[in-house]
């Protein structure tokens, strides 16, 4: 197999070959990531484990705001967050709300500005909802009765971890981080496990939380950026942006997208380089056998039809760019296990 062939290969079917540009919309966070306005921040992140590498400067997480940690599996999102909450070595002068991160997490009032749902959590097999309900309140002092309700927390009271299922795990985990109105919520895939109804509660809850409450999650589906403010962009082993959600947007997935389908590699090479070429496209890429897809601004639709008739396109589709558009282009790429 000769290397012209390989070449030509990974250069038509590379998920990510027409978005791995410099981006023109910079990350925005400031030149000292603990200047007022910071919910969490690091002036430095290298964290090492096995043959992966994370590494990272002046991450910032914007107070007041929603902001969602955005990447493929394995690229280090969850290493991020548990490095910024200090679970992890390997950061610099990281601080949570203001406050040493080292010295947050071993002081009681800090804690209760915090609510955090993470993955690595185990309660005991026989301890019943009601009695992590009671402890919550012990530790916490006050739970809203409006996060109690929307969760329907008073169901599963009587019911012992072990009979929880997935769902109802999750949203006593919820329950956890968010019923004490926390200042910051750290969320760790919080919609995972969540049928419909309840992951129409979380994004209520997150929508309507109290006036500068700040926070971070890990996210995995489109409906979920209906609440995000910001985005951090996780990708081989580092950031590749932070930021304004609606400016990266506007970059990659711009107004318009487009999907034509071609009748061979030969006609979707052709036509992916001259698509390239058309004003306002903000991005170009082959994402299967023989299937271009094309991003741009409302100039796109029109300009594609000018020029369908002349590249033997067999089925072409026409539609506006979403958020999911942009949580796909995000999350597809390389993998570290």
């Amino acid at each position: 197999m000769s290397d012209s062939f390989l070449a030509s290969v990974r250069a038509l079917f590379g998920p990510h070959a027409a978005f791995d540009r410099p981006l023109r919309t910079a990350s925005q966070p400031p030149p000292d990531a603990h200047a007022p306005g910071a919910a969490l921040g690091a002036r430095a992140i290298d964290v090492a484990a096995g043959d992966f590498r994370f590494s990272a400067r002046h991450v910032r997480f914007r107070l007041g705001a929603v902001t969602a940690i955005v990447g493929p599996n394995g690229s280090g999102k969850t290493t991020l967050l548990e490095t910024l909450l200090g679970f992890r070595r390997g950061g610099t002068d990281v601080r949570v709300l203001d406050v040493p991160a080292a010295r947050f997490m071993r002081d009681t009032p800090s804690l209760r500005r915090l609510g955090a749902q993470l993955q690595k959590v185990e309660y005991p097999d026989h301890l019943r909802v009601s009695e992590i309900v009671a402890l919550h309140r012990a530790m916490y002092v006050r739970a809203d009765a409006a996060v109690t309700e929307a969760l329907g927390i008073a169901e599963l009271l009587d019911k012992p971890c072990r009979a929880l299922s997935k769902g109802q795990r999750q949203r006593v985990d919820l329950y956890v981080a968010l019923a004490h109105r926390p200042e910051l919520a750290v969320l760790d895939e919080p919609f995972t496990g969540l049928d419909r109804r309840y992951a129409g509660v979380v994004i209520d809850l997150l929508r309507h939380r109290a006036r500068g409450t700040s926070v971070a999650m890990i996210c995995h589906a489109e409906e979920e950026l209906a609440v995000v403010d910001d985005l951090v962009w996780v990708r081989d082993g580092g950031v590749r942006y932070q930021g304004d959600k609606d400016a990266l947007r506007a970059e990659l997935v711009g107004e318009a997208r487009a999907v034509l389908h071609c009748r061979d590699e030969a006609d979707a090479r052709a036509l992916r380089k001259r698509l390239a070429a058309l004003p306002g496209v903000t991005g170009v890429r082959v994402s299967a056998a023989h299937v271009v897809e094309v991003f741009g601004d409302a100039t796109l639709h029109p300009n594609v039809h000018r020029i369908v008739g002349e590249q033997g396109i067999q089925h072409l589709a026409l539609a506006p760019s979403t958020p999911g558009d942009l949580l796909r282009l995000c999350t597809e790429g390389p993998v570290h296990d």
